[in-house]
């Protein structure tokens, strides 16, 4: 029987291996870059902090209070390392947005209310109670209020029950069908509208301030059906359990504009929604609705003079406003945005991908036989070597003498002693042999007489181990 085999079998078999060791290279490259490479956001969203240029964004506050000479600082660390900065002791003002994008540990409230009490103020603006803005993040916006407070103060919702007749009553003629009115008035819910913020007080902050202007979402407004049928709208209230009060600063005007009512925002006129709160010798200045110093609010209404005024109260000359942007991404600690776009960083993931490549196609087990590796002359071969070769070469009395004389030596140079001093000192040390003294005067030539290298090797160790 002969047997014939194609000249072509060769090479299918090769090129069939490097395909396969391609396709496994590549699918490793294509988990490691989803695993290490950030997923991009397709929609960017705004934030309040003082580089962001959207309409929640900070940025126009913070370019206009560096224009108008008012010093500015972008907190990009945990509020309990703002001491390391050059920032006076107190009279500074805070811009604080509740809830935050990252959860805080419970140091970083209690910094915050400590650096309140020493006589700073902070303006704290809290989101998803009548606003929702873009940058909301799920989380309680109650208890942080409270930590910052020192359980001073805290906001509590309460529920009020709507009469019959305010705007709740549903037409009981209607037929059930469709209509697109129905559907607009539903989708408006969810589009952010303007309104008015009027004050309640006769007070320098409110000098030549009418009104100012934020957004409310409509459909955190509505009305809620409870249990017994009747409709109760939400409101929110400072309460506290000492003897300091918080002050009613704003309410809610009940028109949107004035030429046009809004049925949302009826019964909702005599419910505050910003305070003032002391808090130590400090003061906190909280607000329902987070944009009242955006950029989308601040051009063009009384928003930034209240502000101004709000800082000649409170900023003292050398003091700073200062931005809380760490808890929105801005972080001197840790960029990752700069981190993954750095030029280094993809130079580095190309050349690990292009050894890589190289190192499969070339020295694939798939493509090229396997070779044996053979074990190297390591330290521990030639060490047990010269020890086989020194033992039937070099007289006992010559190891005995090496090794007592280097451990004399090591004694010598703890002790600063020599000579006689050092042989006292050995046989005076309470937890040394006299025994062990005497075999290594032997070892060493001090004194005559044989030694054995097993009794040498252990009373050396028991002089070392009591000399340490």
């Amino acid at each position: 029987m002969i047997l014939k085999f194609s000249s072509n079998a060769g090479a299918e078999s090769f090129f069939q291996n490097f395909l396969i060791t391609i396709a496994g290279v590549l699918l490793s490259m294509v988990v490691l870059l989803n695993v290490l490479l950030p997923q991009q956001q397709d929609i960017p969203v705004s934030r309040p902090t003082s580089e962001d240029t959207g309409k929640h964004g900070l940025f126009a506050m913070h370019k206009w209070l560096s224009i108008s000479g008012v010093r500015t600082f972008s907190l990009r660390k945990p509020v309990h390392r703002l001491q390391q900065n050059d920032l006076p002791y107190s009279g500074n003002v805070m811009l604080i947005s509740l809830p935050y994008a990252k959860p805080a540990l419970e140091s970083e409230w209690s910094a915050i209310n400590r650096w309140i009490e020493q006589g700073n103020t902070a303006v704290v603006f809290v989101a998803g109670l009548y606003a929702r803005p873009q940058w909301t993040a799920s989380g309680d916006v109650f208890a942080p209020i409270k930590k910052l407070t020192a359980d001073e103060f805290s906001l509590s919702s309460n529920e009020f029950t709507l009469e019959e007749g305010d705007g709740t009553e549903r037409s009981e003629d209607q037929d059930g069908g469709f209509e697109l009115a129905d559907l607009q008035s539903q989708l408006d819910l969810f589009k952010p509208k303007r309104l008015t913020l009027s004050p309640t007080i006769r007070h320098p902050l409110f000098d030549d301030v009418e009104a100012l202007d934020a957004f409310y979402l409509p459909l955190l407004l509505q009305p809620q059906e409870a249990d017994d049928g009747r409709s109760e709208k939400v409101y929110y209230s400072i309460e506290s359990e000492s003897a300091r009060l918080g002050m009613g600063l704003l309410t809610i005007v009940d028109s949107a504009s004035p030429d046009e009512a809004d049925e949302v925002l009826s019964d909702m006129a005599g419910h505050y929604v910003m305070w003032l709160l002391p808090v130590g010798d400090g003061w906190i200045y909280l607000s329902v609705f987070p944009d009242l110093l955006a950029n989308n609010v601040l051009k063009q209404t009384r928003n930034a003079q209240w502000f101004t005024q709000l800082l000649q109260l409170h900023l003292s000359p050398s003091g700073f406003v200062v931005f809380n942007d760490y808890p929105f991404g801005l972080s001197e600690l840790y960029d990752a945005d700069a981190f993954f776009a750095d030029k280094r960083l993809h130079y580095t993931f190309a050349f690990i991908a292009l050894f890589w490549l190289i190192y499969a196609l070339l020295f694939s087990p798939r493509l090229a036989p396997a070779h044996t590796v053979k074990n190297l002359t390591g330290n521990k071969d030639f060490v047990e070597a010269v020890a086989g070769f020194l033992s039937r070469r070099v007289k006992n009395r010559a190891v005995a003498k090496a090794l007592s004389m280097a451990l004399i030596e090591e004694l010598q140079a703890k002790t600063q002693l020599k000579g006689k001093q050092l042989w006292d000192w050995l046989q005076d040390h309470p937890d040394i042999f006299n025994d062990d003294v005497d075999l290594l005067k032997r070892a060493c030539g001090y004194e005559k007489g044989k030694v054995k290298l097993m009794q040498l090797t252990q009373t050396i160790n028991r002089i070392y181990g009591t000399s340490e």
